[in-house]
C-alpha cells in the first residue's frame, strides 16, 4: 500500500509540475484571448496532488471490500 501511495503521489507531483511548467504554451494553442488561462491553470495544476491521494483511498476501500464507506460522490465513478 505504501509503495502504491509513493507512485501516486510522485505521479501526481511530477503532473502537477508539468502541467505548471507548460501552462504558458496555452496561449498559443487557445489563441491569444486566452492569455489569462495560464494564471487560471496554474492556480488549479496543484489539485492534482490531493486527486491522486483520494483515489488511492477510494481503491484501498473498494479492494477491502468497503465500498458502503466511500463518499457517495465516487460511486458514479466506479
Amino acid at each position: 500500500m505504501k509503495r502504491i501511495f509513493a507512485a501516486a503521489m510522485a505521479i501526481s507531483i511530477a503532473s502537477a509540475i508539468a502541467v505548471w511548467i507548460l501552462s504558458p504554451v496555452l496561449p498559443y494553442l487557445f489563441g491569444h484571448q486566452y492569455t489569462s488561462l495560464v494564471d487560471f491553470v496554474r492556480a488549479l495544476c496543484f489539485v492534482l496532488i490531493p486527486v491522486g491521494i483520494w483515489a488511492v483511498a477510494v481503491e484501498a476501500l473498494g479492494a477491502a471490500g468497503h465500498q458502503a464507506r466511500a463518499p457517495p460522490c465516487s460511486a458514479s465513478a466506479a
